[in-house]
């Protein structure tokens, strides 16, 4: 589950990464819809991570038996909780409307783009060790 799961985060983060950009060069009915897009985005960000790290540390307890185990996956936990972080402060910030304030918008396209960014070191961390087998191959 935690593969699928980690794909809604990445999609979503490179998603609200790309509408903070662009909403920075339209204007009206179109930056009216990427912002409300973005909103709707940011709100199940942070639940998501946290789905996608609870089935993570499952998935690493069945496949690694311990976690403190493994380096990797120490990373990977420390990395996804900044990725928490980073998507609730996103949150909080478009939420609380300041989307469109200025001096906000440069913040909000920071911290997507900080977002982006750990999706694709966790990206890169997970897929050095999805050769991994399953106790008892």
């Amino acid at each position: 589950m935690h593969p699928v799961g980690v794909h809604f985060v990445t999609s979503f983060a490179v998603a609200v990464f790309l509408f903070s950009i662009a909403d920075i060069f339209l204007t009206q009915n179109a930056q009216t819809l990427l912002v409300d897009a973005t909103r709707i985005m940011v709100l199940f960000l942070p639940v998501l991570v946290v789905a996608a790290i609870l089935l993570g540390i499952l998935d690493g307890k069945i496949r690694f038996r311990k976690i403190k185990n493994s380096h990797i996956l120490k990373r990977k936990l420390v990395y996804g909780i900044l990725l928490f972080v980073v998507e609730a402060g996103s949150a909080v910030i478009i939420w609380i409307d300041r989307f469109a304030a200025p001096g906000w918008s440069a913040l909000v396209v920071l911290l997507a783009a900080a977002g982006a960014v750990l999706v694709f070191l966790l990206g890169l961390l997970g897929a050095s060790i999805r050769e991994a087998l399953f106790p008892g191959n």
